[in-house]
């Protein structure tokens, strides 16, 4: 949390999600104490701590003096815009009494300026006085009519596209504008031309660094245009467009990896984001965007799962019938299950097996798959163990890769029982995607298969199938990867490499947080602060066992709450002020957790503890889990240096 010291984070234009400010804003500030956020809104956040800073317009010039023109900010914002655009402006005694009516007339805002300057290049300011007349009167909403007055130039085919643009949101390419603007009316070949035209009128503004092109609109245009594309009834076919767009960037089999795909997705985002709003407010076809939704599951995994999650369970609540609502609800489920929203996910993912009872559907399989993985969470083993066989038999139709991913899924939930098992369960499977599966479903299978060695004490099966994972996933951001890194960390710290182990485990939570993978994130802060430990860095190891206790107490299933208690008693043993009767608290909650589920710790992580648990004195009744995490918690902080001494 801000680790680099004073942070300063900028959020603009932020009326138009001032509720999703307000709430990002207010958890940011109570996690960080040392960043500060400057939000530009129309709107306060009404936030405690808020501090308001109106931007007044800039000053009209001080008098009606014309020799004071050339000093005035907007006089000389409007020659440079002028200028910019390949015109000219003096101010001689003929022209300079127009100027200065024309900078008054814009109200100070640099906006109505940039839009009159656009047009100075083509008319004169006399003209165009004339023109924005009628516009301009007294109590009139100034920009907009400049806004009014720039559009009403143009012709037919500028202002359906000045118009259509705005359907998308931040900047996009010109690949995506063709698409999205064209139509029958107007030809993809003739886009590059208006858009020439349009930024030359200051009504589309263009980013001209790189090999291509980015277009964009201001906010205060963005608003106008939607206006008037409503207006026009093309709201709907704009954003079909855009929905076509979106479709044709991504692939027909909503299983593929998402890596070929991920850098356009994540170049239209902003786009794909107004589409979806869209959507939900019934502007756009809601079922078309779940469709979407759906297809981007496997992109959201690979980017952000807090966002998928996000359109997904809205986007089915607006539209619980449509035809895709089976699959969107198998991807709302997927992403619940490694965000380690367990009640939710269950819940999705019966609901998917239950509509498709008796059809034969690989979702049916991948939803009994996680299923098992949940009910394993919950300390229901037999129930997973069955979940896993049924998946097995439902994959079966479906080709080597769903047959893998379900016989990993038993040697995953044996392995959580320190079955030794398991290994030669995760190397069947293996060996099954080396014979007839696919190489993306190789890339998948290895990290887990090496995890589940890992935590059963199969060291040498572990590291060889990390070592054949590696560069599958180089330079790629994916669960699968933080999967990798976690176990990779796990096995340098039982070989005694710690600066290994610590360099791994920092990967594997940085890129663990920013996809928002909560369900591994107490293993792998545990690993990391057992490395931290290991190299004498007790500081460092405090902060990570204590993020591990807040990543456990967070998930809704206990069992990660175990490892986690039992790290931050192999940091706090040796602290002053630490008692006994604390560390014993902490490990007999740890003890009641892992009896409960038949959960032995990973093999690598349980020698010190067992060590510990033999001496009489750290002997104690059962803890509350929740309450024995919040004492780890208090007395872990008393090991942490404050923000001021850092």
């Amino acid at each position: 949390l801000a680790p680099l010291g004073r942070t300063l984070l900028v959020l603009d234009g932020c009326e138009v999600v001032l509720d999703g400010v307000a709430s990002l804003v207010s958890s940011l500030l109570a996690q960080c104490a040392l960043l500060t956020v400057v939000v530009t809104s129309r709107v306060p956040l009404r936030l405690d701590g808020e501090v308001l800073l109106p931007l007044d317009p800039l000053p009209e010039p001080a008098t009606d003096h014309l020799s004071s023109l050339p000093s005035s900010p907007l006089v000389q914002l409007l020659i440079d815009r002028v200028r910019d655009s390949g015109g000219d402006m003096s101010l001689d005694a003929g022209v300079a009494p127009h100027v200065l009516t024309l900078v008054r007339r814009c109200g100070g805002l640099p906006l109505a300026v940039e839009l009159v300057a656009a047009q100075l290049a083509a008319i004169p300011v006399g003209d165009l006085l004339d023109q924005l007349g009628p516009l301009l009167g007294e109590g009139h909403d100034r920009l907009r009519a400049i806004t009014h007055g720039s559009y009403a130039l143009l012709d037919e085919h500028e202002a359906a596209v000045f118009r259509r643009f705005a359907v998308m949101d931040g900047s996009a390419g010109l690949a995506l504008v063709r698409q999205v603007v064209s139509g029958d009316d107007i030809p993809p070949v003739r886009v590059v031309r208006i858009l020439r035209e349009l930024t030359a009128s200051g009504l589309i503004g263009v980013d001209r660094t790189g090999a291509q092109w980015r277009y964009h609109q201001d906010d205060d245009l963005h608003r106008f245009a939607r206006e008037m594309l409503r207006e026009n009834g093309e709201e709907r076919a704009a954003f079909d467009r855009l929905a076509d767009a979106v479709r044709a960037a991504l692939p027909g089999d909503a299983r593929e990896p998402p890596a070929p795909f991920q850098d356009t997705i994540t170049d239209m985002l902003g786009s794909v984001r107004s589409l979806f709003a869209a959507g939900l407010s019934g502007r756009a076809d809601g079922a078309r965007c779940l469709e979407l939704a759906f297809r981007l599951h496997r992109y959201w995994a690979a980017t952000n799962v807090a966002e998928g999650r996000f359109w997904l369970s809205r986007l089915l609540t607006e539209r619980p019938d449509a035809t895709w609502s089976p699959y969107a609800t198998y991807a709302l489920g997927y992403l619940d299950y490694w965000s380690g929203d367990t009640g939710k996910a269950v819940t999705e993912l019966q609901t998917v097996v239950s509509l498709f009872e008796g059809i034969d559907d690989p979702y049916a399989a991948r939803a009994l798959i996680y299923l098992a993985g949940l009910l394993d969470d919950l300390d229901r083993g037999s129930e997973a163990i069955e979940y896993v066989r049924r998946a097995i038999c439902a994959a079966q139709p479906f080709g080597t890769d769903l047959q893998v991913a379900a016989a990993m899924g038993l040697g995953s939930v044996l392995s959580e029982r320190g079955d030794p098992q398991a290994a030669r369960y995760a190397v069947q499977a293996i060996e099954l995607c080396r014979s007839g599966g696919s190489s993306e479903q190789l890339a998948a299978a290895l990290p887990t298969a090496a995890m589940v060695c890992w935590q059963v004490g199969a060291l040498d099966q572990a590291r060889a199938f990390a070592d054949q994972a590696r560069p599958l996933h180089a330079g790629t951001k994916r669960i699968a990867r933080v999967v990798l890194l976690s176990v990779s960390a796990g096995l340098a710290l039982a070989e005694g490499d710690v600066a290994a182990a610590i360099d791994l485990g920092l990967a594997a939570d940085q890129e663990g947080t920013e996809l928002g993978v909560e369900r591994e994130m107490p293993l792998i802060r545990a690993v990391l602060a057992r490395a931290f430990l290991a190299a004498g860095d007790d500081a460092r190891a405090a902060d990570r066992a204590a993020a591990a206790v807040q990543a456990a107490l967070g998930m809704a299933f206990a069992f990660p709450l175990a490892i986690v208690l039992e790290t931050a008693v192999l940091v706090l043993r040796d602290t002053g002020g630490v008692t006994s009767s604390d560390l014993a608290r902490l490990l007999a909650a740890a003890a009641s957790i892992r009896r409960r589920g038949n959960r032995p710790p990973p093999a690598t992580l349980a020698r010190q503890i067992d060590a510990m648990r033999e001496g009489p004195s750290l002997r104690a009744p059962d803890v509350d889990p929740g309450a024995a995490g919040q004492l780890a918690l208090d007395l872990l902080a008393r090991t942490r240096p404050s923000p001021a001494s850092a």
